[in-house]
């Protein structure tokens, strides 16, 4: 729900060209991924950060969509490499956290398009490989 409602947030700002706001609203964000838990965390990147990125672009913020981005690497990796991301998630048990691999990996992938909508295409290619 609260990554709903940032989304919406962001949208709201960036069609009113608030760069301030979405500025704003992108800290808070970031600073919500890090106060979640782990599956939390993916699942918020999910819902939340293409609305960011949209946001970003449609205000010409090119640095702030380049230091979001490196920021929701950093904790989606959380200083690992993928490989052992894969088996980070595999160690997760209980029924709750059986999709845990693939919201890790979806939320690679919102990254990855991210770097690549932008043209920032050696750090799209070191998720994708």
């Amino acid at each position: 729900m609260q990554g709903q409602l940032l989304a919406r947030a962001l949208f709201l700002a960036a069609h009113f060209d608030r760069k301030d706001t979405v500025q704003h609203l992108v800290d808070q964000f970031v600073e919500l991924l890090r106060t979640k838990p782990e599956e939390q965390q993916f699942e918020l990147i999910n819902v939340v950060a293409s609305q960011c990125l949209r946001s970003l672009r449609r205000l010409h913020l090119r640095d702030e969509i380049d230091k979001l981005l490196k920021r929701m690497q950093d904790i989606v990796l959380g200083g690992q490499d993928i490989g052992r991301i894969r088996n980070r998630t595999k160690v997760a048990r209980g029924p709750s956290r059986a999709d845990m691999p693939g919201k890790a990996f979806q939320s690679l992938l919102h990254l990855a398009g991210g770097w690549l909508t932008f043209g920032l295409n050696q750090q799209a290619v070191s998720l994708l490989d």
